[in-house]
């Protein structure tokens, strides 16, 4: 039943509800077993929303890194600035 699975979460993907893939299995000739598989499948949009554990440390540090990079930013257009009066 791999194939079955495969099948039952593009349907999910594409939009079909539960309900209405297996009312289509039942009407093809599928076995019950076939068909009560449907419930055991997570819908494909709740298997994919997973967030994980470490992303506020993630984002911890990518903010850090973007603050770090600002601060450079400012430093370099400030020694520049002062290097242009100097010189002039």
């Amino acid at each position: 039943m791999p194939y079955l699975n495969d099948w039952i979460k593009a349907q999910l993907k594409g939009g079909y509800t539960k309900q209405q893939i297996k009312q289509f299995l039942a009407r093809k000739g599928y076995t019950p077993t076939a068909v009560a598989q449907v419930d055991k499948i997570k819908p494909y949009i709740l298997s994919n929303k997973k967030i994980p554990k470490n992303f506020s440390k993630i984002f911890s540090i990518g903010r850090l890194v973007q603050f770090i990079l600002i601060i450079g930013l400012v430093t370099l257009y400030r020694y520049r600035k002062l290097n242009q009066l100097t010189v002039e």
